[in-house]
């Protein structure tokens, strides 16, 4: 199925955004996701099942000065 993740196109057999995250590298620590805009509690992302074009933007906090 293909899926958009920070306006980029990615091909996948995986069926949760846990899996999802797990394939492209993505650490859960630090990273908070929203689904068509709408934020996907980190509870839930090994029940949050995948749809065919479904947007994803993911956000990772980064520590600095």
């Amino acid at each position: 199925m293909k899926v958009i993740v920070n306006g980029e196109e990615v091909e996948t057999q995986k069926t949760s955004l846990k899996e999802l995250l797990a394939e492209l590298e993505i650490k859960a620590q630090g990273s908070a996701v929203a689904c068509n805009g709408e934020i996907v509690p980190s509870s839930t992302w090994d029940t949050f099942k995948l749809e065919e074009q479904q947007t994803f933007d993911v956000f990772t906090l980064v520590a600095g000065g």
